[in-house]
């Protein structure tokens, strides 16, 4: 396994970190993730180091646990 060491930075859209100029700021190159509501481009965080790091979005796992308790609810009525 890995051990990650780092930054996490939290916006409502990857579009943002953008939008934002983090990109061009060294002071986010110790971001080690990208925690999102909604991935709106679909790829990994480009830091103003050249580094990549992941994105991860919340909505769509969060939609997809509801419908999984959703589902045991119903099974349980």
């Amino acid at each position: 396994g890995w051990l990650w060491h780092g930054d996490v930075e939290a916006h409502v859209r990857a579009s943002s970190f953008r939008a934002h100029g983090h990109h061009r700021d060294p002071a986010y190159d110790g971001l080690v993730l990208h925690l999102v509501w909604e991935d709106d481009e679909g790829e990994d965080t480009l830091l103003a180091c050249g580094r990549r790091v992941a994105v991860v979005a919340l909505a769509p796992w969060l939609q997809r646990h509801e419908e999984i308790f959703r589902g045991l609810v119903e099974k349980a009525a």
